[in-house]
């Protein structure tokens, strides 16, 4: 179940990511009301997707800030957790909609439980006439969709679960929380274009 305890894992990276991406944005000169915006939560969601990829241990620090991942667990569940909750929290601090946000994480995980599911039909069983059709058929275009939305290719989806949506539906209203605290701030700074460019997500080449 979701939830913002200090110890909870999920948690636990996302309030690094956002120290980590606090201290960027004030090192320019940026400010804001209340504990992120949909800047800060952006530089943080930037910073969980290159911990979620990462597993280079010739380049250790991440770019933006010159500081080590936030764990060494690159493939842990609550990093994706962290990384649904810190999207839905952007997208909201910048403006979007609750219904607009959620209709969005519905779609989105919609997509994917066929993904997953057309792949997994390559192991569907029965000898009915279109049986063979859905085991031949199915899983190529379940992998297209599947390299269409995921971040890293030698990273398989996995179907959403209740733990992923819960963080999601946090996120949305932790994100429009920063929007209503912050009218009016500017969501496209200069220097954030610079941050953008530094924010690799590491990908192994025979993965690219």
């Amino acid at each position: 179940m979701a939830s913002k305890g200090p110890t909870d894992p999920c948690w636990e990276y996302v309030t690094a990511a956002l120290d980590r991406a606090a201290a960027v944005s004030r090192k320019h000169g940026y400010a804001w009301r209340g504990s992120s915006c949909g800047v800060v939560s952006y530089i943080a969601l930037m910073c969980i997707m290159w911990n979620r990829n990462w597993d280079d241990t010739k380049d250790p620090a991440w770019a933006v800030d010159g500081l080590p991942p936030i764990t060494s667990k690159a493939g842990d569940i609550n990093l994706a957790y962290a990384d649904h909750y810190l999207d839905r929290r952007t997208n909201c601090g910048l403006g979007m909609g609750r219904l607009q946000a959620t209709v969005q994480m519905n779609t989105y995980d919609a997509v994917k439980k066929v993904a997953v599911g057309f792949v997994g039909m390559k192991n569907h069983a029965g000898n009915k006439p279109l049986d063979g059709f859905y085991r031949e058929a199915c899983p190529p275009l379940g992998n297209v969709l599947q390299n269409l939305m995921r971040e890293n290719k030698c990273k398989p989806l996995s179907a959403p679960g209740p733990d992923e949506i819960g963080w999601s539906k946090l996120g949305i209203a932790d994100g429009q929380r920063d929007y209503e605290l912050n009218p009016g701030i500017d969501n496209a700074p200069a220097w954030l274009a610079l941050v953008k460019q530094r924010a690799t997500i590491y990908v192994p080449p025979e993965c690219r």
